[in-house]
């Protein structure tokens, strides 16, 4: 009986060599097939193989001088975008590189205006004062998708997608499309993880390269917080320490993903280097970045939520921190339309507009208002002014606001962002 088995053993170990040099699978290989990439003028790109039937994910972009990388197409007329992750090979292919002109954002003086979904979309007077927009939003979903957003207002820019982006760029303004936002979350912590990741990539970089937006904004509020969207996740420490490894490395795929595009990140001013509230992100996410978005408002404070002394301070943190090293022209100092209730606490927000209305000329100069029975306080055009002069002398990127459809007229005399505008003018003649 030894003997038996001992011979059996024999045979399969045979079998398994024989197998292991000439192949004994009875499922036929599948087809290879070559990937060429046209890059049109752009660096090099070395061909991919792949077995029928596959994707491939979003690969490091070829760069040209003066132009932007804006995704392979199928085709040479560059109307037939391929779909990472979606697309499949099927034969042997050449995918045709599409460009936009492209120059890099000046150090100093942006005007930044984030774009509400609800609202109605950007006026060519508002377009003339600012120099990028940011969509607001897109909400993560099932698999590393990112659905395109929805709304009933039908003069939003997500209804005026196409519209909104012809008219930013005939007067040369950037724009970006943001992720998330405080109620915005989604799928967020599940699609950082390993498994949804590069998924996830591959869909915002469609998302871009479909529409040929200027870049992404991540408004995720905020990853390693258990608070999410009102609701407490109960994490422990350690899945905390470990969705900020993740939320990393997402940053630095999303931002290879991109190339030239940028890549931007939301973050409150409660989570300066140093304070006791900071999630420790790490230098590698700041490193992805090219702009930071210091939120430099709704303080929970009994007064004014967007203070003078408290926000300046906050972009020092940022730029005296020994912890996180970022460039000071990659900071953008945040200033809200619109003002907040007098309350112990984070009072109730009206806009900007409303809070002056009744009289215009007199509440555009200060930063508070008796409105409906309660005191609400706002920046007023002093403060903005204020606030745009601190960024011009820090040296830092410029204004981020929150957000243009909560101000006056942008052509009446009451308008912040006229106010930025013209004292960001007067800088920029000045130096």
């Amino acid at each position: 009986m030894k003997n038996k088995i001992s011979l059996f053993g024999v045979i399969v170990l045979k079998m398994i060599l024989v197998c292991t040099m000439i192949g004994c699978s009875t499922v036929p290989d599948k087809d290879i097939f070559t990937i060429t990439f046209e890059s049109n003028g752009g660096s090099e790109v070395s061909p991919l193989k792949f077995a029928s039937g596959e994707s491939f994910n979003v690969i490091l972009p070829p760069t040209k001088n003066n132009f932007v990388f804006t995704g392979w197409h199928r085709n040479e007329s560059l109307t037939d975008l391929w779909l990472h992750g979606v697309d499949t090979v099927t034969e042997d292919i050449t995918l045709y590189a599409r460009w936009m002109p492209w120059q890099p954002d000046p150090a100093k003086g942006a005007i930044l205006t984030y774009l509400h979904h609800a609202g109605s979309t950007i006026t060519n007077d508002e377009l003339d004062r600012l120099t990028h927009i940011a969509l607001f939003s897109l909400v993560p979903g099932p698999g590393g998708t990112v659905p395109m957003r929805t709304s009933t207002n039908p003069d939003s820019w997500a209804n005026q997608l196409e519209d909104t982006i012809k008219r930013a760029r005939e007067r040369d303004v950037r724009v970006i499309i943001a992720l998330g936002g405080q109620i915005g979350t989604g799928t967020f912590p599940e699609s950082v993880k390993p498994d949804t990741r590069q998924a996830f990539v591959n869909h915002i970089v469609d998302f871009v390269n479909k529409h040929e937006l200027d870049g992404v904004d991540i408004d995720w509020e905020y990853p390693g917080y258990n608070i999410q969207n009102g609701v407490n996740r109960g994490l422990s420490i350690a899945e905390l320490y470990q969705e900020v490894q993740d939320f990393e490395a997402f940053m630095v795929l999303l931002k290879q993903g991109l190339g030239e595009r940028r890549l931007s990140f939301a973050i409150a001013m409660r989570f300066t280097p140093g304070n006791t509230w900071n999630l420790n992100y790490t230098q590698a996410t700041f490193d992805a970045l090219d702009s930071l978005h210091v939120m430099t408002y709704d303080r929970s404070v009994y007064d004014h939520h967007a203070d003078m002394e408290a926000t300046k301070a906050t972009i020092d943190a940022w730029l005296n921190s020994e912890r996180i090293n970022i460039d000071r022209s990659k900071i953008l100092f945040g200033v809200p339309f619109y003002g907040r209730r007098e309350i112990t606490g984070l009072g109730s927000a009206r806009s900007y507009s409303e809070l002056i209305s009744s009289n215009p000329a007199f509440y555009s100069q200060t930063n508070n208002v008796m409105f409906q029975g309660n005191r609400y306080w706002y920046d007023g055009i002093p403060q903005v002014v204020e606030k745009t002069e601190f960024a011009w002398d820090r040296g830092i990127g410029g204004i981020m606001i929150w957000q243009v459809k909560q101000d006056m007229p942008a052509t009446s005399p009451y308008s912040l962002l006229n106010a930025i505008h013209t004292r960001t003018q007067e800088l920029k003649a000045q130096q």
